[in-house]
């Protein structure tokens, strides 16, 4: 007999295949192309597990049972990261993104003594987990992992339509079409995925089946959806990036500002009046000077020359240090410091390691004789 729930799910495992397939000729970073694999790999490998669970032979399969959980532990993190890539504002992975991905290690520690039971047992504990019960140890412990994957998808969806709120609006629905079918996927999947995980903890215990249907149906339903985009929109990322650079830009401080202007009076108060040398400077007195508002120069910093306002300061102080440091031998470190604007001598070492990953009197050291 046909059933609508396995035919899904089996379609979703063939797009995952062909979205690897699809991912290894785009146009993206090696990096990027391997975290859009592992995606889509991941979420094969999830779907495999729940058509071998639903089609009622898991128990045949017992290699199968729960060995994917892991890998769906990273789903979220990494459908994160290809939303940014998408949108273009991903980049690359470092500490922040790693530290995403430590339940994923967390849950193998978990699975992996599950993995070395017995056939029997882990039989015993799948025809619990059938029936919604959780009284074995690892009853409980599969079925909260589940439960912990639901939420970490849903909380990553929730986290990307936030930090792209900006996006939500019809002046940008109507420019850029794929802005709104991307949203509307997005926030269907969170419908069903809400209303799945409710199910679990509020109706009947033989919800627990059908739940599971219905979010490997809404898994499906993204990577589908989100496969087409990608391939009927070679250009997605691009679009889509420029689209959300156009709408911050309206709707920021800056919008109104001369921005030529803005960098030429800079120019002249770092390069002619050399302003960084002042021990006192903040970022008030540095907008009262350029004559804009202190959220306006921030936004110019973070936005326009991509930095933090002590960082843009402490760059051309050490700049300035580093002369000093070569052609005035005979003065201190300490004094060279306060002259280009450091309060102490600690706060010069640290920028200046910074920069250079070696002391003031090191670089001296290395570069006089030169």
């Amino acid at each position: 007999m046909f059933d609508i729930f396995l035919f899904i799910i089996f379609s979703g495992i063939v797009i995952s295949l062909l979205g690897i397939g699809g991912a290894l000729v785009d146009n993206q970073s090696a990096g990027e192309r391997l975290l859009i694999n592992l995606l889509f790999l991941f979420i094969g490998m999830v779907q495999i597990s729940y058509y071998v669970w639903f089609l009622g032979v898991d128990n045949r399969f017992l290699l199968l049972h729960s060995t994917h959980l892991p890998f769906a532990t990273a789903i979220g993190p990494l459908f994160y990261i290809f939303l940014q890539i998408i949108l273009g504002t991903y980049k690359d992975i470092g500490w922040r993104y790693v530290l995403h991905f430590s339940p994923a290690i967390l849950v193998t520690i978990l699975i992996i003594p599950y993995i070395l039971l017995p056939d029997s047992e882990k039989i015993s504990i799948i025809e619990e987990l059938n029936l919604g019960k959780t009284t074995k140890k690892y009853a409980i412990i599969i079925g909260h992992i589940r439960i912990f994957i639901f939420l970490q998808i849903f909380v990553y969806l929730f986290h990307f339509l936030y930090k792209t709120r900006a996006l939500l609006n019809i002046k940008s629905f109507r420019r850029l079409e794929v802005t709104s079918f991307l949203f509307i996927i997005i926030l269907c999947s969170m419908f069903i995925l809400s209303f799945s995980i409710c199910g679990m903890y509020f109706f009947e215990k033989g919800y627990y089946v059908f739940s599971h249907k219905t979010i490997s149906i809404s898994i499906s339903f993204l990577v589908l959806s989100l496969y087409l985009i990608t391939r009927k929109y070679p250009k997605t990322t691009m679009k889509v990036k420029r689209e959300f650079d156009m709408v911050k830009y309206e709707n920021s401080n800056l919008k109104n500002l001369n921005l030529d202007k803005i960098r030429t009076n800079l120019d002249i108060l770092i390069e002619e009046k050399k302003i960084y040398k002042e021990n006192e400077l903040s970022m008030d007195k540095l907008s009262n000077l350029l004559g804009i508002g202190v959220h306006q120069l921030s936004q110019y910093l973070n936005e326009i020359l991509k930095t933090k306002f002590y960082d843009f300061i402490n760059h051309y102080r050490i700049i300035e240090s580093e002369k000093l440091l070569i052609n005035e031998s005979n003065r201190t470190v300490l004094s060279i410091a306060l002259e280009v604007g450091f309060n102490s001598e600690s706060t010069f070492y640290s920028a200046f390691k910074k920069k250079w990953k070696m002391s003031p009197k090191v670089f001296r050291k290395k570069f006089r004789n030169k």
